[in-house]
């Protein structure tokens, strides 16, 4: 086969005769049986380093106790605005140094009060009277049922 002459597009289909389906069959599950499956041993678990996590919550604190002394001195409002956004930032980080959670969000709660129910809008009909003498009909009509002529009024 050339380089110019065009690859065919339909190949022909092979068929496994039993005998071969039998031979592949032997060699995959002689491989699968080769291999042993070996359980990795646990990798050690790391040590967290404390050292560089009490180095900066040392360097923190010491700054937020400089930037408080700041803004007891400061008059200036755009430098108290600064130094209390720099004291946020810096408070945050010790908290996260510290291990502390955030506290807890409350919902404030309001005095209920005397429970009312909510009326939802439900129209209220009064039924009409049952007719003296008469039967309904279907659309909620009464029609009058005329006297039987047999038997006496009275």
């Amino acid at each position: 086969m050339t380089a110019s002459e065009p690859i065919p597009a339909i190949r022909p289909k092979h068929r496994w005769t039993p005998e071969e389906a039998r031979a592949f069959s032997l060699k995959g599950h002689a491989a699968i049986a080769s291999k042993k499956l070996v359980q990795p041993e646990p990798l050690p678990e790391p040590k967290p380093d404390r050292t560089f996590s009490a180095l900066r919550l040392a360097r923190v604190r010491k700054q937020l106790k400089r930037i408080d002394e700041m803004l007891l001195t400061e008059d200036d409002p755009a430098k108290l605005d600064r130094l209390a956004a720099a004291s946020s930032k810096l408070e945050e980080q010790e908290r996260r140094l510290s291990d502390r959670s955030l506290p807890a969000v409350r919902k404030a709660v309001l005095d209920p009060g005397p429970k009312q129910r909510r009326q939802s809008f439900v129209p209220q009909f009064e039924p009409a009277p049952a007719p003296a003498c008469g039967v309904e009909t279907p659309t909620g009509g009464v029609r009058t049922i005329p006297p039987d002529p047999s038997k006496p009024q009275g």
